[in-house]
């Protein structure tokens, strides 16, 4: 039977010319449509990449002009002034809302980033700190209340242009499900068995019906709606792309979820101990 089925593969990719030939044939037309398959799969995620970036641009634009605002005021008000307390107070305020504007720009530029590295070992905590700082933006103005949980000494193996992606999406998801009802947003990081790190994203959100969980990492596959608002709606390849990424790195990604309850994306990665 093994024999007929190379026998027609050989008619139909080689010819006549006889099994090798027709195996060789195969071959290099199955090299050709991996390298093909790879290119898409790379596209894809620089796709990704840049409407990660776009989400974040349209997210973020108001708060930059939020910053700007009180820098000119304080500006214009300092330069008027004659007292030194005053004119010092007015620069320190100007000042503030200039750190906070560089560590906007920023998250910006590392979403916005194509470098990818390889895994190494790094501190959780301040990548998580970094992602809920990402989008410069007052979680409490959409009444979300945003908040980390790690150890400072709890490390992993990972790619951080790549986690920054992952973590960056899966937060824009979160505040979505939550928009216009408000709730709790959850970083953590902890140590697994294994020696792996597990890290978590959840949400008090509207939650992701059941019929849906086992689909939602499939490309292409997606329950928003295209809306009015630059920030809303998708293609379906975000978490697609989330869940490549974090496999690429020798991690895996999960989700658990409850219907008007909130979900949770379950992300472990090797630890220290996988670099050794």
């Amino acid at each position: 039977m093994l024999d007929k089925d190379r026998s027609n593969i050989t008619e139909d990719v080689g010819g006549g010319d006889g099994p090798l030939v027709g195996d060789v044939a195969l071959g290099r037309k199955l090299g050709l449509l991996e390298a093909q398959f790879s290119l898409l799969s790379d596209q894809v995620r620089e796709l990704q990449r840049l409407a990660s970036l776009g989400t974040m641009s349209a997210v973020v634009a108001h708060e930059i002009n939020n910053l700007l605002t009180p820098m000119i005021s304080y500006g214009q008000f300092a330069a008027g002034q004659s007292n030194p307390d005053v004119w010092r107070k007015a620069v320190d305020r100007a000042n503030d809302s200039a750190v906070r504007l560089r560590a906007l720009c920023n998250g910006i530029l590392g979403i916005a980033s194509n470098v990818r590295t390889h895994p190494s070992v790094s501190a959780i905590k301040p990548l998580l700190e970094e992602t809920l700082y990402a989008l410069g933006r007052d979680w409490k103005k959409d009444k979300i209340d945003a908040a980390c949980e790690a150890e400072d000494s709890l490390v992993a193996c990972f790619d951080t242009g790549a986690m920054r992606q992952v973590l960056f999406n899966l937060s824009i998801n979160a505040r979505q499900a939550m928009m216009g009802r408000g709730g709790r947003l959850r970083l953590r990081a902890e140590a697994h068995h294994g020696g792996r790190v597990r890290l978590s994203v959840s949400d008090t959100g509207m939650g992701i019906p059941p019929e849906n969980l086992p689909r939602i990492f499939e490309p292409f596959f997606t329950t928003k709606r295209r809306e009015t608002r630059s920030d809303s709606g998708g293609v379906g390849l975000g978490l697609y792309v989330c869940r490549c990424l974090v496999e690429e790195q020798g991690g895996s990604i999960a989700v658990e979820s409850r219907v008007g309850e909130g979900t949770t994306f379950l992300i472990e990665l090797p630890g220290a101990a996988s670099n050794a």
